[in-house]
């Protein structure tokens, strides 16, 4: 069964939502619980994948017995691994969260088919994860898309609706340049699987420099549109600000890291890291990174309204994400690869707990959530340890990733992303700390209750701040697989 591992990370989600719309289709009050359920089973299976490869070694799982390039071939490796059991845990985080505190921002009717769109999206993800070639990866990548359009609308506003449709088609757009960087990949190596198209490239790029480096450049364009980092992020703040706490919590904090992932995949997979290295791509991704995280923190300072201010940030932190690409180096991939970790873990739990005290107060609007840390407190602590986890503060498990990627940096003699790295977390500060300082200090209307917030939500809440102190200060589990996985992607040994 082992052996079957990477197949079943990606079966099971998918089994799990078909079960979940015909429960969905029957109005069946229990589908809260089979959807937490379910989510248990995924982490279990990813852990169990995890715990075979770091001690085992990759698992290639070829369908029907069909070795590539004439069969699928999907593959568990070490990042895959540590990618799965991210997926699963943070899935399981927002579904326990929907058990009873759903109902606050998702309708009856859309907060049923909410888990099963949600169990498609970490199907999909976890499928676009241990893909082998270049057409399966773009299917999962459509699937995770139209699930994720899916999980902004189920609120069935009108500013979501109108998000949802902003996200289409920008998604759309993105689609297409991954569609056609595959077709230019195929045509110019006569493969999609990754591994031998990365080793015919060498001779497509003597044969058809033009055409492989557009290659590169719609992959860059496809899934930058689809990771919202700056200039490309438009859809974004729309999307991730108008959607139901949940759905932010998964689109901020999985499907726009599972797009970067993609890209990784395919820009280290196919063309490799010394050829990479000899195209714009590292000059054009270090200035994108740069202005996702000046210009997205600059852009959440001025929001009054908490999501879309939680939006942006995620925008900034992407470029955190892609300046590891950029700049090249162990340190600085494998800190790119700890963010994706630790900012979806951060993410969520902003999310949640935002989601939770913006229930309590009955507004986005920030000014109006003074006082209310004296209702919620342990609401609000969350809240703070996840903020302090975006400013970087040491003993946070935000400070361990962008410490390693300005390390990166300056291995190599690049000074400015590190300033600019400061420069971002700086302006994390500016914006983060006050929401925390009134929350806390100023006097507000709200009164204590007990409980404060409904009782699932607050333990996924919870666990997801104490892993975010646990990663701070006892960072070994991801960050040395995840630098032995940016070694790997480095083609480094």
């Amino acid at each position: 069964m082992l052996d079957q591992l990477p197949l079943l990370v990606v079966v099971w989600p998918f089994t799990s939502a078909f079960i979940s719309a015909l429960l969905a289709a029957g109005r069946c009050t229990w589908l809260r619980y089979l959807a937490v359920a379910a989510m248990l089973v995924q982490l279990v299976l990813s852990a169990a994948g995890f715990v075979t490869v770091k001690n085992s070694g990759p698992i290639v799982f070829a369908a029907g017995g069909w070795a590539a390039p004439y069969g699928i071939e999907v593959e568990l490796n070490l990042l895959a691994g540590v990618v799965l059991v991210l997926f699963a845990g943070v899935g399981l985080a927002v579904a326990c969260y929907m058990v009873d505190a759903g109902r606050h921002d998702v309708p009856p009717a859309g907060e049923r088919w909410f888990f099963a769109l949600a169990l498609v999206l970490i199907g999909s993800m976890s499928g676009l994860v241990v893909a082998r070639d270049l057409f399966n990866l773009f299917v999962m990548v459509e699937i995770s898309s139209l699930a994720a359009y899916g999980i902004v609308s189920v609120r069935d506003h009108p500013s979501s609706l109108e998000a949802a449709f902003k996200y289409l088609v920008l998604g759309a757009m993105g689609s297409g340049c991954i569609l056609l960087a595959t077709a230019l990949v195929y045509g110019t190596t006569g493969y999609l699987d990754i591994g031998l198209a990365h080793s015919h490239m060498q001779a497509a790029l003597a044969a058809y420099p033009r055409a492989s480096i557009a290659a590169l450049a719609l992959y860059l364009v496809g899934f930058g549109l689809k990771s919202g980092i700056m200039p490309l992020h438009t859809w974004l703040p729309d999307a991730h600000g108008s959607a139901p706490t949940a759905s932010s919590a998964l689109l901020s904090g999985l499907v726009v890291k599972a797009n970067a992932i993609a890209f990784f995949k395919v820009a280290f997979g196919v063309w490799g890291a010394p050829t990479l290295a000899r195209t714009p791509l590292p000059d054009i991704l270090l200035i994108f990174s740069i202005l996702s995280m000046i210009g997205g923190a600059s852009l959440a300072w001025g929001q009054r309204d908490l999501k879309r201010l939680l939006a942006y940030s995620t925008v900034g932190h992407m470029g955190y994400i892609f300046l590891g690409v950029a700049l090249g180096g162990v340190n600085a991939l494998g800190g790119s690869l700890m963010h994706v970790f630790n900012h979806a873990l951060l993410k969520a739990c902003l999310f949640m707990a935002g989601g939770l005290m913006v229930a309590k107060a009955g507004t986005r609007d920030i000014p109006s959530l003074e006082g209310i840390g004296r209702a919620m407190p342990i609401t609000t602590g969350a809240f703070t340890i996840a903020a302090l986890g975006m400013i970087g503060v040491p003993g946070t498990a935000g400070f361990i990733s962008k410490w390693y990627i300005a390390l990166g940096a300056l291995d190599l003699g690049r000074a400015v992303p590190a300033m600019a790295i400061l420069v971002s977390s700086l302006l994390n500060g500016v914006f983060y700390l006050p929401i925390v300082i009134e929350a806390y200090l100023r006097p507000g209307p709200y009164t204590r209750t007990e409980p404060e917030a409904p009782k699932a939500a607050m333990v996924a809440v919870c666990v997801l701040a104490g892993l975010v102190i646990f990663f701070g200060l006892w960072p070994t589990f991801p960050l040395r697989y995840l630098l032995e996985a940016a070694r790997a992607l480095l083609g480094i040994t």
